[in-house]
């Protein structure tokens, strides 16, 4: 599953770059700049995250963010949300496999998510999205995970998972 997910992931982000779309949602590039403010501005640090969104996606993108080519093409922000596309279906693969007990029903789920057009296009740009869907999905594997054999493990994983989403 994850092979599949990351190919697809690739294919929709390349898709979407080489005919550039990458940036066409306003808040796209407001993202950009704010990672780019973390590490490249006149003050730059933590102090530049203070904005209406989460930080989680600000703070990925940041390390990208301070190639100038990574950040001028969108790239920057778009790698980590594809990324997390990934993440989220593999989530939520291994959650509905735990919580129905078949593998096919859970393939079925995730071949429906993965071939949303509207999903794949925001897990292809620089939005929070797909990084809110990760860790949704991830705090919904551990809830499943705690439910069925409860440890302090899965509820740290819960609560990291609920920390990466706010």
């Amino acid at each position: 599953m994850f092979v599949a997910l990351a190919a697809l992931s690739a294919a929709a982000l390349w898709w979407f770059y080489r005919n550039g779309y990458l940036l066409y949602y306003g808040d796209a590039t407001a993202h950009l700049n704010i990672a780019r403010r973390i590490v490249d501005s006149r003050t730059p640090g933590l102090d530049q995250i203070g904005t209406v969104w989460l930080p989680l996606p600000h703070l990925m993108a940041a390390p990208l963010a301070r190639n100038d080519f990574l950040w001028r093409s969108g790239l920057a922000g778009a790698i980590p949300a594809a990324l997390s596309f990934v993440v989220a279906g593999c989530f939520l693969f291994a959650a509905l496999r735990r919580l129905l007990g078949s593998a096919p029903a859970a393939a079925v789920a995730l071949a429906l998510l993965a071939g949303n057009p509207n999903l794949l296009y925001l897990a292809s740009i620089p939005m929070t999205e797909s990084i809110f869907l990760a860790a949704f999905f991830g705090l919904l594997y551990f809830t499943i995970r705690f439910r069925d054999r409860p440890s302090v493990w899965t509820a740290l994983g819960a609560g990291a998972a609920a920390l990466a989403g706010t």
